[in-house]
C-alpha cells in the first residue's frame, strides 16, 4: 500500500506478486486439507444412533485403519447405478470394506479395541476393553470413510459441518482476493495506475 501511495511501480509489482503467491499457497493447502479430510485416513463404523466407533491398537493406543484388520470375505457386491442393478436407484460409492468384513476382522484380531465418542474424566475419548468392544461392535451398521456433511469418521457430524462451512467460506474469499489481486497486478504492469496518477 505504501509503495502504491508513493507511486513506486516496481515495488508495488513485487509486493502484489508476493501477495498472489501467498494466497495461491494458502488456497492450495486448503484444497489439500479438504481432499484429505474427505478421503479419510482410517475409517470407522457408525451405529444406528449415528455414533462413530473408531478402532485403536491395544498395545500402542494408536488409531487402527480398517485395512489393518478387516478380513476379505467371499462374495460380490456391485454398486447400484442407472445401468447396473435396479434401474431407478442409485447409491453412493461403495466403501472399501463391508460391515461384515470389518466385524470379522475385528473378531479375529484381539489387539484391536473400540474407541467411542464419549469423553472420559481425562478429556479424551473412551477406549473400551476387549470384552466391551466385542459387545459394542455389534452396534456397527455402516462403514464410514472420510467426512462429508452427512457422516464423519473423525467424530461428530457437526464438526465436519463447521469445518466445511468455515474453511469453505474463508477459502472462497481468499480465492476471490487472489483473482482480484491478479487483475490489479496486470493493471500495474500495463501502467494503468501510472497513467491515472494514483494507485
Amino acid at each position: 500500500v505504501d509503495a502504491g501511495h508513493n507511486m513506486k511501480k516496481n515495488k508495488t509489482i513485487l509486493y502484489m506478486f508476493l501477495t498472489i503467491i501467498g494466497g495461491a499457497i494458502f488456497v492450495g493447502s486448503q484444497a489439500w486439507e479438504w481432499a484429505t479430510f474427505i478421503k479419510g485416513d482410517y475409517g470407522a463404523l457408525e451405529t444406528n444412533g449415528g455414533r462413530i466407533l473408531q478402532f485403536v491398537k491395544a498395545d500402542t493406543g494408536d488409531r487402527a485403519a480398517l485395512a489393518d484388520f478387516a478380513k476379505s470375505l467371499p462374495g460380490e457386491r456391485e454398486q447400484h447405478s442407472k445401468n447396473v442393478g435396479v434401474w431407478f436407484k442409485e447409491e453412493p460409492a461403495l466403501t472399501s470394506y463391508s460391515v461384515e468384513e470389518v466385524k470379522a476382522g475385528f473378531l479375529a484380531n484381539p489387539n484391536i479395541l473400540i474407541r467411542t465418542e464419549t469423553i472420559n474424566e481425562q478429556g479424551e475419548k473412551t477406549v473400551l476393553n476387549r470384552e466391551d468392544s466385542l459387545k459394542k461392535i455389534q452396534d456397527g451398521k455402516l462403514v464410514v470413510e472420510g467426512a462429508n456433511l452427512i457422516r464423519n469418521e473423525y467424530g461428530s457430524r457437526l464438526f465436519a459441518d463447521f469445518f466445511f462451512f468455515i474453511t469453505g467460506f474463508h477459502g472462497f474469499h481468499v480465492f476471490s482476493g487472489v483473482v482480484i489481486n491478479v487483475i490489479i497486478f496486470f493493471n500495474i504492469i500495463l501502467g494503468t495506475y501510472e497513467r491515472r496518477g494514483h494507485y
